[in-house]
């Protein structure tokens, strides 16, 4: 089985050799790209993030995350713990906090890219 890896291995990079690709150049080219594509990212996030009020509603959320608001409901039952949006209420009303709300995604963001590059 490991013979047969480093054959794969060795027939990889020969073919890569063969085609003239310095391989270092690609991958510095490719961290570019997404280097580039997160600064973009990041930039019309916080245009976005400049138009959300300091109280959130449910239906602010909904919009923003382009989901449901009986989801964003199920999310506020959740124990943020466990993935819930951190909430109080005002009667029978929720409401959340801008911050709290725009930490919570970066949360969410960091808890996927942790669970793909593993």
């Amino acid at each position: 089985m490991i013979q047969s890896i480093n054959e794969l291995v060795t027939n990889v990079i020969e073919n890569v050799e063969n085609t003239g690709v310095n391989i270092s150049e690609k991958l510095i080219a490719s961290k570019q790209k997404e280097e580039q594509y997160l600064k973009e990212y990041e930039n019309k996030e916080e245009n976005h993030n400049d138009e959300l009020q300091e109280i959130l509603t449910a239906q602010d959320m909904a919009d923003y995350l382009k989901i449901s608001r009986r989801r964003v409901y199920e999310l506020y039952q959740l124990n943020p713990e466990y993935g819930g949006i951190p909430n109080f209420s005002i009667g029978n009303s929720h409401r959340v906090v801008k911050e709290d709300f725009l930490n919570w995604i970066k949360e969410k963001k960091q808890e996927n890219l942790k669970k793909y590059s593993e």
